[in-house]
């Protein structure tokens, strides 16, 4: 139970923290990390509580889609710092920046 206490206390001091930084270049080294370490340590949860077999064989390949989407998907706004595209649908990534209206491409 503690390791999913810690799993989720660290997704969402890691979802604020790319919503409070304004430094995008720092928030573009440390996504990728942060994407890597969320979702990799929920499979790592998933393998404690007992899941074997075909479960784990469609589970960790689907992490790592949603992983790749997440990398991709999520931009950082050079002009204004904001993260955009973390709490939206879809899996293209955002055209332009949804406080300042900058390009992001």
């Amino acid at each position: 139970m503690g390791a999913i206490i810690f799993w989720f206390v660290f997704a969402n001091i890691g979802m604020w923290y790319f919503f409070i930084d304004r430094n995008a270049a720092r928030k573009r080294r440390l996504w990728p990390i942060v994407v890597i370490l969320v979702n990799g340590s929920f499979i790592g949860i998933v393998l404690g509580l007992g899941l074997r077999g075909t479960g784990l064989a469609l589970m960790i390949p689907a992490i790592l889609l949603i992983s790749a989407a997440q990398i991709y998907k999520v931009r950082f706004c050079d002009n204004c710092g904001a993260t955009v595209g973390l709490l939206t649908r879809g899996i293209l990534p955002p055209a332009s920046c949804n406080k300042c209206a900058t390009d992001l491409n």
